[in-house]
């Protein structure tokens, strides 16, 4: 199983030791990535460290969890909530908590909750890859090689890092197929993959991408784009 990376928002430093320390006891395989304890801090960390569980206090300095959250709509990450007033239990899980933590922790409800986020994650990753069929054969590919999609008629050519394949299926059925935090139509030609864009040249509308090459975003893409690439700070030029 791939490295979980961990995050930990919490105002108060000892309640960041003590998720420090249940995390290194019982889930020595987790890494955790930092440690924030306001909403600035919180949000910045989440763009920068991309960790896999979000360990979240819901009362922080400048805010709360749903002050930070607000900021990643399509967010990848997990989110297990933590406070001392259960009466934010609703909310938290109407935010798409994974898992929910009262105050003080209990170790079995915390092993119980962990893993089962761990779990959800383990699946997740199942399907980092998509399967093709292409002359005859069938491939697997990682979501994280693939530059963009381009169609043609009824047949597609997925652009990776290193080489180009046909395959006799219509942009759309990708499309609906491939994790929509992850992908977006820039264009009715073309759908990229969010995490290798290099920036948006908003000026000449016009996307570039990881390996150089320079995409449209046609006037009908251009919002929703502009939106799911917000998750990806830097890559925004004016």
């Amino acid at each position: 199983m791939p490295e979980i990376r961990c995050l930990i928002i919490e105002d108060e430093k000892l309640g960041q030791d003590i998720l420090i320390r249940k995390i290194d006891h019982f889930f020595p395989g987790c890494k955790i990535v930092g440690t924030a304890e306001s909403v600035k801090s919180a949000t910045e960390l989440l763009n920068s460290t991309k960790p896999d569980i979000v360990f979240m206090d819901v009362q922080i300095k400048g805010g709360t969890a749903f002050d930070v959250l607000s900021a990643f709509p399509e967010r990848a990450f997990n989110v297990i909530f933590l406070t001392a007033y259960s009466h934010y239990a609703i909310e938290a899980l109407n935010k798409s908590a994974s898992y929910y933590l009262l105050k003080p922790i209990d170790d079995d409800e915390f092993c119980k909750g962990v893993q089962r986020v761990i779990n959800d994650i383990t699946r997740n990753n199942e399907s980092e890859f998509v399967l093709i069929n292409t002359s005859g054969e069938q491939r697997q590919i990682r979501h994280d090689d693939i530059l963009y999609l381009e169609a043609d008629g009824p047949y597609t050519t997925i652009v990776t890092h290193k080489e180009n394949i046909l395959v006799s299926r219509n942009i759309g059925s990708f499309e609906d197929s491939f994790p929509d935090y992850r992908y977006a139509r820039c264009h009715y030609s073309f759908l990229v993959n969010l995490s290798n864009v290099r920036l948006m040249e908003k000026s000449v509308s016009s996307i570039i991408m990881e390996n150089g090459v320079s995409l449209p975003i046609s006037r009908r893409k251009h919002a929703e784009l502009v939106r799911k690439l917000s998750n990806f700070k830097g890559r925004l030029r004016e």
